[in-house]
């Protein structure tokens, strides 16, 4: 009786926090990202790049690819002003500010058959912004520094590090690590313990996903993109006892392959 009741009240304490109400600059961002779809290309000269967001200071949070293919450009430039506008509007209500660095056009190109914006090398590490600052509504966005990487082949990332699979059109980045009892190294450990690691992922033009992967061996080592599968390799440094490690000193080495039980269903 007692398990039941406090079954009941949990359920009830967890129905009692609403969810967050969309801002208009969000829910402008959400109506451009279904006006620009999936950005179809058979051609670069399809392709534009389309300023989106604001700046506390002025400008662009950040660059939209998009295909001039079955859309209507005016629509596109006048959501895109509307929603910049509602962004910049909230950042002055709220009191929050966004970093000042001007945001730079990466430039587009037809990957895929979708327009892709092209990879930015050397972007400075991030500063936290409010939602209301970013167009898909996520709070910090991290270093820029992409490393072409293959299919069924091992690559390294180190904290902060960005990867990206041009035929999938995937791009991969090392957030960091939320916990680490991996047994220390020359120990003798009942427990191999494991590392919990942030991954984000963004396919095309979709929004930006956060993952956590563990070091354990199982289901949870691997996590599911599309027909894609990203498992985590290793991490490294290993622990050893009596000393910490600084988070940026952390790399993890991770593989992308194709789904199995999605190919066999093709």
């Amino acid at each position: 009786m007692a398990i039941a009741l406090t079954a009941s009240a949990l359920a009830s304490c967890a129905q009692t926090t609403p969810p967050e109400p969309e801002t208009q600059s969000q829910r402008l961002a959400r109506e451009l990202r279904e006006l620009i779809g999936p950005a179809a290309c058979t051609a670069d000269s399809q392709c534009r790049s389309l300023p989106v967001g604001a700046r506390a200071c002025g400008g662009p949070a950040g660059y939209w690819a998009w295909s001039t293919q079955g859309v209507d450009e005016k629509r596109v430039a006048d959501l895109a002003a509307r929603q910049a506008q509602a962004a910049q509007r909230e950042m002055a209500s709220s009191g929050l500010r966004s970093k000042c660095a001007a945001a730079v056009d990466p430039g587009v190109a037809c990957v895929a058959n979708r327009c892709q914006t092209r990879p930015l090398a050397g972007e400075p590490r991030p500063v936290r912004a409010p939602a209301a600052a970013t167009p898909d509504g996520a709070g910090a966005v991290e270093r820029v520094n992409p490393q072409a990487i293959e299919m069924d082949r091992p690559f390294l990332l180190r904290h902060g590090g960005t990867g990206w699979l041009a035929e999938a059109a995937l791009a991969v980045g090392f957030a960091g690590v939320e916990s680490d009892s991996r047994c220390p190294k020359g120990e003798q450990c009942v427990w191999a313990g494991r590392a919990a690691v942030r991954i984000w992922l963004r396919q095309g033009n979709g929004d930006r996903e956060t993952r956590l992967l563990q070091t354990a061996p199982g289901a949870e080592s691997t996590t599911r993109v599309g027909d894609l599968a990203l498992k985590i390799v290793d991490l490294s440094p290993v622990p050893v006892t009596g000393r910490g490690i600084a988070p940026e000193a952390y790399a993890v080495t991770l593989s992308v392959s194709r789904n199995k039980s999605a190919e066999s269903a093709r």
